[in-house]
């Protein structure tokens, strides 16, 4: 009986000093700094959301030099969950509202942006294939260009 006590305590220790020596997930690419730790969705900075440790993700960046001031980049990669996630993004002084609907398997994942009074976004909704990447184009209203 001591035996087979003795056996399952260090196994239990050797358990637990396994997992304890397992590293934290890898830095992510599109906010360098910042290892994401949830599966599902998670803001991780104010410009980037990710879900699934960053396989998908959406970003807003700021831009200068075009017709329009902000971009919605969306990168969709294999998230095992389905899930709809609402949140906001913001960046030099723009805030926009997100609805993602995002799920497992081969299925596109929705993207629905809401952006403030005096802006359009260009298109309001995307449907991104997954392993594809999306756009959306932030406009303020007064250069608009015509369509």
């Amino acid at each position: 009986m001591i035996r087979i006590t003795f056996a399952v305590t260090a196994f239990y220790i050797a358990l637990g000093l396994a997992v304890w020596a397992i590293p934290a997930w890898p830095q992510s690419v599109y906010a360098p700094g910042i290892a994401p730790h949830n599966p599902y969705g998670e803001k991780i900075a104010d410009n980037v959301f990710a879900w699934a440790r960053g396989t998908s993700f959406l970003r807003l960046d700021a831009v200068e030099g075009k017709d329009h001031v902000a971009e919605v980049q969306f990168q969709n990669g294999a998230v095992h969950s389905d899930l709809v996630e609402t949140n906001t993004l913001s960046i030099a002084g723009l805030s926009i509202s997100f609805t993602a609907d995002v799920g497992h398997g081969a299925r596109p994942d929705f993207i629905d942006i809401t952006v403030p009074d005096g802006f359009v976004a260009v298109p309001v909704s995307i449907s991104v294939n997954e392993n594809q990447n999306g756009k959306v184009l932030i406009y303020k209203i007064d250069t608009l260009p015509s369509m």
